[in-house]
C-alpha cells in the first residue's frame, strides 16, 4: 500500500473512531467538532495536493499546459476551493 493510500485509510479510521465505528468518510463529519472538521479538511487538501504533485512527478503530461493545469488545481486546493469537475483528478 502506498503512503498516499495509507494516509487516506488513517484519516477514514480517525473519522470513524470519533463515531465509535471502524471507519468513516470525509463526507460524514457532522459528529466532529468544528476544530476536528477543519483538521479533516486540511488533511484532505494536503492529500489532494500530493496527488497533483505525484501526477507531475510521474510525467502525467509533461507539457506546459498540463503543468499549468496541475499548478492551477494545487492553487485551488490551497485556497480551499474545489476544482471544477473537468479539472478534478479525483473526488474527495
Amino acid at each position: 500500500m502506498t503512503d498516499y493510500a495509507n494516509a487516506w485509510d488513517l484519516l477514514a479510521d480517525a473519522i470513524g473512531a470519533a463515531k465509535n465505528e471502524s471507519s468513516g468518510s470525509t463526507a460524514d463529519v457532522a459528529h466532529l467538532t468544528i476544530d476536528q472538521r477543519i483538521e479533516v479538511a486540511k488533511v484532505a487538501a494536503l492529500l489532494s495536493i500530493s496527488q497533483e504533485l505525484s501526477g507531475l512527478r510521474q510525467g502525467e503530461g509533461a507539457g506546459p499546459e498540463k503543468i499549468e493545469a496541475h499548478l492551477s488545481r494545487i492553487a485551488m486546493h490551497l485556497n480551499g476551493e474545489t476544482p471544477p469537475v473537468e479539472f478534478r483528478s479525483f473526488d474527495l
